[in-house]
């Protein structure tokens, strides 16, 4: 059911995951107190970890909205739902004969 969610639905498991993550590390912040859960999360040996998390949520968030966006102009300029369905089975055939896959 979850990767269904996520691959049909990709507006709505970006913001799950987003949520989640911001619930996980309010979490944190509530259970170790907001200073001394700062200076660990920024300490030189969990820095590269945090930044890579918050990266993480970033890219989702920015990969969905360019996903949506670009699902809307396709839609809308490219002979609208006909034009989507065509352009995505030509992409997925094509996708699937560099794997050597027939479609």
């Amino acid at each position: 059911m979850f990767l269904l969610i996520m691959v049909l639905m990709p507006q709505k498991f970006t913001i799950y995951f987003t949520l989640g993550c911001i619930f996980i590390i309010g979490s944190f912040f509530s259970l170790k107190g907001p200073h001394i859960q700062f200076t660990d999360m920024t300490s030189k040996e969990r820095l590269p970890f945090i930044v890579g998390f918050i990266g993480s949520m970033v890219g989702t968030l920015y990969v969905s909205m360019v996903l949506a966006l670009s699902y809307y102009a396709i839609s809308n300029f490219l002979g609208g739902s006909t034009g989507m369905k065509i352009l995505s089975s030509n992409s997925i055939s094509s996708i699937l004969k560099c794997f050597g896959r027939r479609h």
